[in-house]
């Protein structure tokens, strides 16, 4: 009997927008709905530094407070396996011209299928 094939998933990814006019800097989602282990990608429109803070005690993220890597990459994070479920509220920070401009967004991490935490 001929075995089946591994089949190596990508995990799902949510990518957030990011748009800067000036001084206003908007994303295009208010939220983002994760479950563990998939990623986030924070995406912007312009070649301008900027980083995301998780405001919450745990982060359900691999780490807190990261900045993205510059030249208009994506910040990419992949939500922790045992990321506790809730609303993370976090920062989006971005450095327009002199002026740093925090926009406050929110990570939702649903219960796991299966109901439990």
């Amino acid at each position: 009997m001929a075995e089946k094939p591994v089949v190596s998933e990508k995990p799902v990814t949510h990518t957030v927008m990011v748009k800067v006019e000036g001084k206003k800097v908007t994303c295009d989602k208010p939220y983002v709905i994760a479950h563990r282990e998939e990623m986030i990608e924070w995406r912007i429109d312009k070649e301008l530094p900027f980083a995301v803070v998780v405001k919450a005690h745990h982060s359900p993220l691999q780490w807190a407070a990261h900045a993205a890597p510059g030249g208009g990459k994506p910040l990419v994070v992949k939500v922790r396996k045992d990321a506790v479920p809730g609303l993370y509220p976090y920062a989006l920070c971005v450095c327009a011209g002199s002026t740093l401009v925090v926009v406050d967004p929110d990570i939702i991490v649903p219960v796991p299928k299966g109901g439990r935490g």
